[in-house]
């Protein structure tokens, strides 16, 4: 790194830091198709969803019987 005479980095290791940036995110636009906060807005809101319907009707389950929902020990078919 070359720091310049006000302790600053020289624009040249700074344009070489926001050409690394962009092309981690065009990265993981390849990857994802989207951008990684796109991604992590979406993973958040399922999170969110699971959780809600875990509360509400409780853990999902699937037997040989069918498949149904399990709270307070008790099983309810679908």
């Amino acid at each position: 790194m070359k720091v310049g005479k006000d302790g600053m980095l020289m624009q040249e290791e700074l344009a070489h830091l926001k050409k690394e940036r962009e092309h981690k995110e065009r990265d993981n636009r390849m990857k994802y198709g989207k951008s990684y906060k796109e991604v992590m807005a979406k993973m958040k809101d399922q999170k969110e969803k699971l959780y809600k319907d875990t509360k509400t009707k409780g853990v999902r389950f699937y037997d040989s019987k069918g498949s149904g929902y399990m709270k307070g020990g008790k099983k309810k078919y679908d």
